[in-house]
């Protein structure tokens, strides 16, 4: 995980993708949802082969996004289920606003 907050490329590159898809997986499988775990792999297998999408990202987000990371991981360590629930649906929301705004961006 160290390595997720330490890769910050210029770019959101394949390299961050697969570190950051790596991270996402690792919490799944702390979970222990086997369904979540084979959802998030073939999610992240259907945006690798639409990386172009992320490669526009928007300014500041990887930031963003690794920030909701640390404190994920702070509060997963803590047991703070209701904040943890709190902020991966605000982390969710987040990323999905993203994608629509690059797809939408994509077709104009």
């Amino acid at each position: 995980m160290k390595i997720h907050a330490e890769y910050m490329p210029h770019a959101y590159d394949r390299k961050k993708f697969s570190i950051d898809a790596d991270f996402h997986l690792e919490i799944a499988r702390i979970s222990g949802n086997a369904r979540l775990v084979k959802m998030l792999r073939e999610n992240f297998d259907h945006v690798n082969l639409r990386f172009r999408v992320f490669s526009r990202i928007v300014p500041g987000r990887m930031e963003i996004a690794i920030d909701h990371h640390k404190v994920l991981l702070k509060n997963i360590k803590r047991k703070d289920i209701i904040r943890s629930i709190d902020l991966i649906k605000n982390h969710i929301r987040s990323g999905r606003d993203v994608c629509i705004t690059s797809l939408t961006q994509e077709e104009s």
